[in-house]
C-alpha cells in the first residue's frame, strides 16, 4: 500500500535522496545516513509537497512538485547529487511565449495557479537522454469556468531534454479536464513490435481508464488515439472533443443501475459535464488507475493494471470562482465514491 505520509527515496552517487512532504530534498549517505546536504526545495506553506521517489540520473537529483489542489503551479527541478544546488526548472504549465500558453484564458492569471503537478517519479531513457513523467489536473479541479482553454500541459504525458530540462514533447491525454483524471500512474517504457517493426513506446494507465502507448521518440500515438465529440456544459466550457485511445478500456464507463436516491445523466457515462447539481459518473477520481504501478510483460505482450471499478458523485462550477493564492484548498467542488472493484489486464496489439 501507498502512503503519503512516508517520505519517497531514491538511490545513486554513494547518497540515498529523499523527498519529503514539507517539500525539503535530502542526500543521506548511503553507508552512514548522515545527512550530506538539505535543500528547501519549495515552500510546504504553499502547498508544495513530494510525493514520489527522487530520480538520480547522470550525476542528478529530479524532483517532481505535488500540490494540486493548492493553488500551485507545477513544476520539475533537476539538483546537482554532489551539493543540491539548482540546474534546471521545468513547469508545466507555460508562461508567457511559451509553447502552450495560449491554451490558459487571456483575461486572469489562472494559469499562475493552476495546478498541473507531477504524483510520480520520472522514467528515463538514457539512449534517448529522454525523460518522461505525467502531470495532474489542472485547478481548479471541477471549476472550468475561471480557466477556458485546454489547460497546457495538465493530464499530458510530457518529454524532457534529461540534461537541460528543455521541452521536447507533449500529448495531452484530457482537454480541460473537470473530473480529476489526472496521470499519476508511473510511466512505463518498453520496446514492442508494432507493424511489423520493434518501436520505443511510452505508456500510461490513466485515471480515465484508458492505456494511453506513445512513441517516445516523438510523443505520437502507437496505437491509434481518436478525437472524439463529447457532451457539452457551456458554463464549463467543455472541450469539444477528447482523445480516446482504441482498443479496450480497462474499467466500465458507464452505470448500469442509478444509486439509490440518484436519477443517471447521460448514463454515467466518462466525460459527462456537470454544473450545480451533483451527478455519478464512472469512473471517479480516484480513478481508474492510481499510484499503484502498472506493468508489462514483453514475452506475452500483456500490460497489467491496478484498476479500480467506481462510481463516483461529481459537483462543481459553482465555486472558486475567484483566483486564490498558493497553498488554499482549490477545488472548485466536490466528489465521493461508491463502490469499487479492482484488477485487470489487456494484450496490447500492434
Amino acid at each position: 500500500m501507498l502512503r503519503l505520509d512516508q517520505p519517497r527515496r531514491g538511490h545513486g552517487g554513494g547518497n540515498v535522496y529523499v523527498g519529503q512532504l514539507d517539500g525539503r530534498l535530502v542526500a543521506l549517505d548511503q553507508k552512514t545516513g548522515k545527512a550530506n546536504w538539505l535543500i528547501q526545495a519549495e515552500p510546504w506553506q504553499q502547498g508544495y509537497t513530494i510525493t514520489a521517489a527522487p530520480l538520480y540520473y547522470d550525476g542528478m537529483v529530479i524532483a517532481a512538485f505535488a500540490g494540486g489542489e493548492k493553488a500551485v503551479r507545477g513544476r520539475v527541478k533537476a539538483y546537482d547529487a554532489k551539493d543540491g544546488h539548482l540546474i534546471w526548472t521545468f513547469y508545466t504549465i507555460p508562461g508567457p511565449g511559451e509553447i502552450g500558453h495560449d491554451t490558459w484564458p487571456k483575461d486572469n492569471d489562472a494559469w499562475k495557479y493552476g495546478g498541473a503537478t507531477v504524483w510520480q517519479t520520472p522514467a528515463v531513457d538514457p539512449e534517448l537522454g529522454l525523460i518522461y513523467f505525467t502531470t495532474g489536473n489542472p485547478g481548479p479541479d471541477f471549476n472550468g469556468r475561471i480557466r477556458p482553454g485546454d489547460n497546457l500541459f495538465s493530464t499530458s504525458m510530457v518529454a524532457l531534454d534529461a540534461k537541460n530540462g528543455k521541452y521536447r514533447w507533449h500529448f495531452q491525454q484530457i482537454h480541460h479536464d473537470l473530473w480529476d483524471y489526472d496521470g499519476p500512474n508511473p510511466v512505463m517504457l518498453f520496446d514492442v513490435k508494432v507493424g511489423g517493426r520493434i518501436r520505443k513506446a511510452a505508456a500510461e494507465a490513466n485515471k480515465d481508464g484508458w492505456v494511453y502507448i506513445l512513441d517516445r521518440t516523438n510523443g505520437k500515438p502507437l496505437i491509434g488515439i481518436d478525437e472524439k465529440p463529447v457532451p457539452q456544459e457551456p458554463r464549463q466550457f467543455t472541450s469539444p472533443t477528447q482523445p480516446i485511445p482504441r482498443g479496450d478500456a480497462f474499467v466500465p464507463h458507464s452505470i448500469d443501475i442509478a444509486p439509490e436516491g440518484y436519477t443517471l445523466v447521460n448514463q454515467g457515462r466518462t466525460f459527462t459535464p456537470f454544473w450545480g447539481e451533483p451527478i455519478v459518473l464512472k469512473p471517479g477520481p480516484r480513478g481508474g488507475a492510481n499510484w499503484a504501478p502498472s506493468s508489462y510483460d514483453p514475452g506475452t505482450n500483456l500490460y497489467y493494471v491496478c484498476a479500480t471499478d467506481a462510481a463516483t458523485l461529481f459537483k462543481g462550477g459553482e465555486d472558486d470562482e475567484k483566483l486564490l493564492q498558493e497553498g488554499q484548498g482549490y477545488l472548485g467542488g466536490a466528489f465521493g465514491r461508491r463502490g469499487e472493484r479492482s484488477g485487470q489486464r489487456f494484450r496490447v496489439r500492434g
